[in-house]
């Protein structure tokens, strides 16, 4: 019933977003494809186009032996090995001093924004866990079964609801989670 209930909620967004009845969909016993929850327009095929290459690229990142699905461990491994490299200190944390070595003088109203939503008891420092809370929400999302596993049906199925927000892209919370910061 909770799979029900996340495909039911997911279904609401892509609604929303998008002015369909997908919501019709969940109501049946068949679970409706990404293709027929979306509507037809050159722009929205082409967003399409992108977002299943970007599964592509997601799946051969966190998924190199090809199993068709992703752990959170191996969605977490380049982030935890990010936070590794700006901990500079090897404290078991970041602080604003190693967010300033790792960004630079690039934008430094980038370290304040990212203290202030990745340091969510406001103690100055930022733990594995706050490194990583955005990314397990989005892999909570992703995994619409809580098999603790992401299907490329799963990441299908969010397609309406990523290439709604975010014009197509898979964006991540915060640039961390990225090789070199980008101006996006």
């Amino acid at each position: 019933m909770k799979t029900m209930s996340k495909f039911i909620a997911a279904t609401a967004v892509a609604s929303s977003l998008f002015g369909l009845a997908g919501v019709a969909h969940a109501q049946t016993n068949s679970v409706p494809t990404a293709e027929q929850t979306m509507p037809t327009n050159k722009g929205f095929a082409d967003r399409m186009a992108r977002h299943e290459r970007l599964i592509a690229t997601m799946f051969q990142k966190f998924d190199p032996q090809n199993t068709g699905a992703i752990t959170i461990d191996a969605f977490l491994k380049t982030t935890d090995a990010r936070f590794d490299k700006i901990d500079t200190k090897k404290q078991g944390f970041i602080d604003h001093d190693e967010l300033q070595a790792y960004f630079g003088a690039r934008d430094p109203q980038l370290i304040d924004r990212l203290m202030k939503r990745l340091d969510t008891d406001n103690d100055g420092k930022i733990t594995k866990a706050e490194f990583e809370k955005p990314l397990r929400k989005r892999f909570a999302l992703l995994d619409l079964n809580d098999d603790g596993k992401i299907t490329k049906e799963e990441a299908n199925l969010a397609g309406p609801m990523m290439v709604g927000q975010d014009h197509g892209k898979w964006q991540h919370h915060h640039h961390m989670n990225q090789d070199k910061p980008s101006s996006q």
